[in-house]
């Protein structure tokens, strides 16, 4: 339905109006679905965290945008 990517539009907006200049997240490496969303709206893999995430063990991809 587009819902989480109208939340991410309307969060950069503000934190654009604010002044922010990047945005950096974590999500887990089987995370499909997230990377999905946020890849088109030009976050980029910048970085990979091993072993960060306990239950289950999965390594982390940290992703930036900058604004």
């Amino acid at each position: 339905k587009g819902i989480g990517r109208r939340l991410l539009m309307e969060a950069i907006h503000r934190l654009r109006k604010k002044g922010c200049k990047e945005i950096f997240l974590e999500l887990r490496a089987s995370n499909v679905a997230a990377r999905k969303l946020y890849e088109p709206m030009g976050f980029k893999m910048i970085g990979l965290r091993k072993h960060y995430y306990v239950r289950p063990p999965e390594d982390a991809i940290v992703m930036k945008l900058n604004i």
